[in-house]
């Protein structure tokens, strides 16, 4: 008899940082955030996952925006937008989905907090 448990969900990678939940970066990291991935580097066979579009909220200067992306891309609207994160701003990650090797996810809500 065997068991097949479902793989689990591999942490988000974003500028080179992987995490669940929060996620805390200097100013000019997240400025420079391009795309979002996923970190499987830690699963011992090869899982391939692929972020398939993503909604990324912004606050900056206390007034949000929202922008929707498709695949693992920033919009150029969305980069321009974080361009002008100061410390104290945050950006939110939400919808993500992703194609896991056994069918389509939607990932939980990413946030991160500019210091």
């Amino acid at each position: 008899i065997f068991r097949v448990k479902k793989i689990p969900n591999p942490p988000l990678k974003i500028s080179e940082k992987t995490a669940f939940g929060t996620l805390e970066m200097k100013q000019h990291e997240a400025r420079n955030i391009t795309t979002i991935g996923v970190d499987n580097s830690g699963f011992e066979f090869n899982a391939p996952f692929k972020v398939t579009g993503f909604i990324l909220y912004a606050v900056i200067n206390g007034m949000g925006q929202e922008f929707v992306c498709q695949g693992n891309q920033l919009t150029p609207q969305a980069r321009q937008a974080i361009s002008k994160l100061k410390p104290g701003g945050k950006l939110y990650i939400e919808n993500i989905k992703v194609e896991a090797p056994d069918g389509p996810r939607e990932f939980p809500m990413m946030k991160i907090m500019v210091r």
